[in-house]
């Protein structure tokens, strides 16, 4: 029996952090692929939102969206090697909401809380 695809969040780096966007984008589609030839559904606003909005100006609007899209979404995973503060707010929102959360990369998720 196949289990029907779920809808997975990527919480990665975008702008912030040692790597700069452009290793950051890369990496996010490399993980939204494996999720995709996985069989699951790929939630990856860092490789479509800045295509809309301005990360210098616009970063409010752009992270309310990726809140909202994070709210509907079955698992939340966490990629790269550190914490920007953009993901420590996505991660805490998934928290708020008793998302299932798991870890790549290395990062250390230590004391998110409710």
């Amino acid at each position: 029996m196949t289990r029907p695809p779920r809808t997975i969040y990527i919480i990665h780096a975008f702008s912030g952090g040692p790597d700069g966007i452009e290793k950051n984008v890369d990496s996010v589609r490399l993980v939204a692929r494996s999720i995709a030839e996985f069989g699951d559904i790929p939630v990856c606003p860092q490789l479509w939102l800045p295509q809309i909005f301005d990360e210098a100006t616009e970063r409010q609007k752009a992270m309310a969206l990726c809140l909202q899209m994070l709210a509907s979404c079955d698992v939340v995973q966490v990629h790269g090697r550190y914490l920007t503060a953009g993901m420590i707010e996505e991660l805490a929102h998934a928290v708020k909401l008793g998302k299932p959360i798991t870890q790549f990369g290395g990062v250390k998720l230590i004391s998110v809380t409710k």
